[in-house]
């Protein structure tokens, strides 16, 4: 990390989204909440969301930021509600806190949706490379662990992702409406269930 920008994506952030009109970069992207290396369940969002008057209340000052940036480079399970009030909130956060589940954004970048207006953010996502890290991570690491029966894979924002659809083995994807909703959808809290019950 250069700051709150990767340095691989800093040129094209730079050329494309000059005034950060599309993704915001004043505060640390939350590319992942939990245990990515280690969680046996893997929630796949879209993006890290902004508020311009929440989100400044996470990052009160400087220390805050260089704690969030810590826990970037070394991930572990986590407390959420020190990562945003809305992943305290979902319905995974006592699995995150005991390292059980881990949310991976496709996009580690923060927009709203007012930012997104017009679909701006996928071509952006698409040129930038943390983006295809993330998409190459899924498709060479994480589909082989759920095929071993290692992980188990919820896709609830396939959007950003660019699967491929169909559901795979401890692989299940999203569809319209699920997609839409702020919340988990209920079958997916019953995958998500059943499969650490056999754990």
């Amino acid at each position: 990390m250069e700051g709150t920008v990767h340095p691989a994506d800093r040129r094209i952030l730079i050329e494309r989204d000059p005034p950060a009109a599309i993704l915001n970069r004043d505060y640390p992207p939350p590319a992942f909440i939990g245990d990515v290396d280690n969680a046996p369940v893997v929630i796949l969002m879209g993006n890290g969301g902004y508020d311009p008057q929440a989100t400044p209340l996470e990052f009160p000052n400087e220390g805050s930021v260089t704690r969030y940036i810590a826990y970037l480079r070394k991930p572990r399970p986590i407390e959420p509600n020190l990562i945003s009030p809305y992943y305290a909130q979902h319905y995974a956060a006592p699995l995150i806190r005991t390292g059980k589940a881990v949310i991976v954004n496709a996009c580690a970048y923060r927009s709203s949706r007012k930012m997104n207006a017009g679909g701006r953010l996928q071509p952006l996502a698409d040129a930038l490379p943390s983006v295809s890290v993330a998409r190459n991570w899924v498709q060479n690491e994480l589909k082989v662990a759920a095929n071993a029966g290692d992980r188990l894979v919820v896709v609830h924002r396939p959007g950003l992702w660019c699967l491929p659809p169909g559901d795979g083995p401890n692989f299940w994807q999203a569809v319209n409406p699920e997609w839409a909703r702020k919340h988990l959808p209920s079958r997916f809290r019953a995958l998500i269930e059943d499969f650490l019950s056999h754990r």
